[in-house]
């Protein structure tokens, strides 16, 4: 044990030694990088050697850099080797320091707090998107890792107080907030601060607050264009979906619904026109700003209706049996996101009084048929969302058990798939086995897809084929190689119980004979 502890103090000193040097030779760059595991040697000497160097704007070269560098270097190098692959570890990490303002500043950090070093190396290991981020964004990394040290979060609240802050370009500002936001949420993501879920409720409070910031600012450009609103009229940005349920990924979609209450308009028509602008001004902003993709197929009569659909419309739809089950089972996740918050709650009351009136007739056979369309749409074996046992398999049981048991208890109606089966199983509505097996299954299926997102920067859910990507996976999740299964293998086997539990609890309470 001192013999491995006096190995690793030597080389950790010859790596200081290494980027102090001006000029090393070959021969001693391969003997100290290479017990690293560098794969090419003088490749990662050229990549150090860049990180090394900071001129400033007056085309000065600091030393002090280097030297702050030079200390780091050992527990840095140590924790690129334990990455899968690291040269491309390192060339990525140099990608990523080649955005900053104040090199020392970063290598100080990494120093000072060992958390925030493991963090950077695993975002250059497991998450290329991130790292893309940072490159295409001069400037963003010195802003983050101010953040890092003062330990601010950008939650709902605290990104929308920036958005409203900013006193440039207003929708710039919204641009900028969220993407400062989605970084630290995949920071805290990598480096475990966060759970699946908790991660899944941060993107879509980020979400949210661009959500708000861009209705107010629509709204206030409709007012000064044609002047004050109806004194009683208010706009309502419903989320359904993920949005609805709390449980938004990387690069997810935004399942939108827009309604008016025109309380007290004098003349409604006149005033729907003006919300149908609004809408669709709000639609083009976002598209504009490129941060989400927008669904607006939920609204009712999908594309065949209205934008914006009044109150009063919204409440009929589901009062009346032109809504179709898979509608009906969609609407179980509906929430205000935007827009007047107070007036949604209000309005969402009168929407599960009528979603929950009376039962449904053939509702498990419905739930089941949608289900098959689409499982027959999953994208390979391993979708983890469309596949047999897989989180659509929990979202739809959660649907289908909110509308058999018509609302009740009103826990249950809590959009959140989580907080639902929780209210379901207190209530003798789910057996408790149930409820625990599918809240550990679909924490562990969320968590999963989450960092498959992660490492592309898009809104994907198949397993990667490849097995080195199979195995970065793994090894980013926290499975290490044991004698009996490597990282990946064990992964798979988790895989499997998971999706063998959530099927065979779908069969069960999903029955065909069931009468629900």
């Amino acid at each position: 044990m001192f013999r491995e502890a006096e190995h690793g103090a030597q080389a950790g000193a010859q790596a200081s030694e290494l980027v102090l040097d001006p000029a090393p030779s070959p021969e001693r760059i391969a003997r100290v990088l290479g017990a690293y595991g560098f794969a090419d040697p003088q490749a990662a000497y050229r990549e150090l050697e860049r990180m090394a160097r900071d001129v400033s704007r007056f085309g000065l070269v600091s030393p002090r850099t280097r030297a702050v560098l030079a200390s780091v270097a050992p527990r840095l190098l140590a924790r690129v080797a334990a990455t899968t692959e690291p040269d491309r570890t390192l060339s990525r990490l140099e990608r990523t320091v080649a955005t900053l303002g104040a090199k020392g500043a970063f290598y100080r950090l990494l120093h000072d707090d060992d958390e925030a070093l493991e963090l950077f190396v695993r975002l250059a290991a497991d998450s290329p998107f991130l790292n893309e981020q940072f490159r295409r964004n001069p400037g963003l990394a010195d802003e983050v890792v101010d953040l890092l040290r003062t330990g601010v979060r950008l939650d709902r609240d605290e990104a929308l107080a920036r958005m409203r802050a900013s006193e440039g370009d207003r929708f710039e500002a919204i641009r900028a907030v969220q993407r400062t936001g989605l970084l630290l949420v995949g920071l805290r993501d990598l480096a475990g601060r966060a759970s699946g879920m908790a991660v899944a409720r941060e993107l879509t409070g980020l979400a949210e607050a661009v959500l708000v910031r861009l209705a107010e600012l629509v709204l206030e450009e409709e007012r000064e264009r044609a002047g004050p609103l109806p004194a009683g009229v208010r706009f309502v940005l419903f989320g359904l979906g993920s949005l609805g349920g709390r449980a938004l990924g990387y690069g997810s979609d935004l399942d939108l619904v827009a309604c008016c209450d025109m309380t007290g308009a004098a003349d409604p028509l006149a005033v729907h026109e003006r919300m149908e602008r609004v809408g669709r001004r709000l639609v083009e902003r976002l598209r504009t700003l490129g941060l989400y993709r927008v669904d607006l197929r939920l609204r009712p009569e999908g594309s065949a209706g209205h934008l914006v659909c009044s109150a009063e419309a919204l409440e009929r739809y589901y009062a009346e049996p032109r809504a179709q089950v898979w509608e009906r089972l969609a609407a179980t996740r509906m929430r205000p996101v935007a827009g007047d918050l107070e007036r949604g709650a209000l309005l969402l009351e009168r929407v599960h009084a009528a979603l929950y009136r009376r039962p449904i007739e053939g509702l498990a056979a419905h739930t089941r048929a949608m289900r098959a369309r689409l499982e027959a749409a999953a994208r390979g074996r391993w979708d983890l969302k469309r596949m047999p046992g897989g989180l659509l398999d929990i979202d739809f049981l959660a649907a289908y058990l909110r509308l058999r048991e018509r609302g009740e208890p009103e826990a249950a109606r809590d959009p959140a798939t989580l907080e639902a089966l929780r209210a379901l199983s207190e209530a003798g509505a789910l057996p408790a086995q149930a409820s625990t097996e599918l809240l550990s299954a679909y924490a562990f299926l969320r968590t999963l897809e989450l960092r498959l997102q992660l490492a592309e920067g898009r809104s994907v859910h198949t397993l990667p084929d490849a097995p080195a990507a199979r195995r970065r996976l793994a090894r980013s999740l926290g499975y290490a190689d044991t004698r009996r299964y490597r990282a990946e293998e064990a992964l798979q086997q988790e895989l499997e119980h998971t999706r063998r539990t959530v099927r065979g609890w779908f069969d069960r309470l999903v029955a065909r004979s069931s009468t629900g």
